[in-house]
């Protein structure tokens, strides 16, 4: 066999080990379910499907949508007054407040064109409460200046266009 021919075979397992290892799962994970939440004093809405990994770490998958009103100085948060016309798509974390056991840090990104002018990274963070689900939530454009703060709270049922 040549040194050639035995090196592309040595590549090539090494290829196959690698992606099986890539494919093995990394630990249990749980998907949790669907959540949502009104951000007030707008009427704006958050669905997060949440997945439980190892040392109460979960994952989020979020939409935010709400309903933008022309004449509104540019503020994109009015509500869901009408289905919603625009969407922010993003990813985070959330895991137990380590001042506090009974809240949840909560964190995510939004990227790519998020319909904030000036800006394609914007971040969202909030506190909430074990019981009851609610807490706080702030959120910022840094590019822009643009920033918001409000209660987050909890809704039992997701409402339609969320």
């Amino acid at each position: 066999m040549s040194s050639t021919t035995l090196r592309t075979m040595l590549v090539l397992t090494a290829a196959v080990v690698a992606l099986l290892a890539l494919s093995a799962p990394a630990g249990a994970q749980t998907f949790v379910g669907n959540f949502c939440w009104r951000l007030d004093p707008f009427t704006d809405t958050l669905q997060a499907a949440v997945t439980e990994f190892p040392n109460n770490i979960f994952a989020l998958a979020v939409r935010w949508r709400g309903v933008f009103v022309p004449g509104t100085l540019g503020t994109a948060f009015n509500g869901l007054n009408g289905a919603p016309n625009y969407q922010f798509q993003g990813s985070g974390s959330a895991s137990p407040d380590l001042a506090d056991g009974s809240n949840f840090d909560i964190a995510f990104g939004f990227g790519g064109n998020n319909g904030m002018p000036g800006d394609r990274a914007c971040t969202f963070s909030g506190l909430i409460g074990v019981v009851g689900m609610s807490g706080v939530w702030s959120f910022l454009c840094p590019g822009n200046g643009f920033t918001k703060a409000g209660t987050l709270t909890f809704l039992e049922t997701c409402p339609d266009g969320s």
